[in-house]
């Protein structure tokens, strides 16, 4: 079963025409300023994927935050 980190860069990698590279470095080293700054990598440590998911969903529905 894939870890939370790997589902949520799959779902980052789908929502960016299956670019796992990138998908990979905007989960590591892009802060999220909306959120307060640290990285997706660091929310999902911290036990916040949920949020992750739902700021990626939104996004894509082209809307932040």
């Amino acid at each position: 079963m894939p870890t939370e980190e790997e589902q949520m860069i799959d779902l980052i990698a789908r929502m960016n025409g299956g670019d796992i590279e990138r998908a990979r470095a905007w989960f590591f080293e892009e802060p999220l300023g909306e959120l307060g700054g640290d990285t997706a990598a660091s929310y999902v440590s911290k036990g916040k994927g949920d949020a992750i998911r739902h700021y990626v969903l939104n996004l894509g529905a082209g809307a932040t935050g």
